[in-house]
């Protein structure tokens, strides 16, 4: 099983939870505050400020999981309203890798609303367990 960032190892990340959820705030904010605008297409190798800092937040933020080409052709064919946190880390893990190899995959995954789905699964999934 994955390590992945709980109050133990936060001080061991780059990013603590609250900053993790912060960018992730930010990142759908934008996501969904520009996705019926025309010319919105990242035409350019760099992305707005919000995207920027949750691809650094995926590398940086203890939530890597190494094994997400394992689960990827699983995670594509979820219900991402339901799927676990581990599941939502892998996925952001997948769309992250899957850009350095092949420019635009992150764009697609704004066009396509999965990353925006994943967001909102997040920030559920965090919220319910800090209750």
């Amino acid at each position: 099983m994955n390590e992945h960032l709980t109050e133990e190892n936060a001080t061991e990340s780059c990013y603590s939870k609250t900053v993790m959820k912060e960018i992730a705030e930010r990142t759908l904010e934008y996501i969904q505050s520009t996705k019926d605008e025309p010319g919105t297409s990242q035409e350019t190798c760099s992305f707005p400020k919000p995207v920027y800092d949750f691809i650094c937040m995926v590398y940086d933020g203890g939530i890597w999981d190494s094994n997400f080409l394992d689960k990827r052709k699983s995670l594509e064919k979820a219900d991402l309203s339901k799927i676990s946190l581990e599941d939502v880390y892998s996925y952001f893990t997948a769309i992250v890798a899957i850009e350095r190899c092949f420019s635009g995959f992150v764009e697609q995954k704004i066009c396509d609303g999965t990353l925006e789905q994943l967001l909102i699964r997040y920030l559920k999934l965090i919220e319910e367990e800090n209750k």
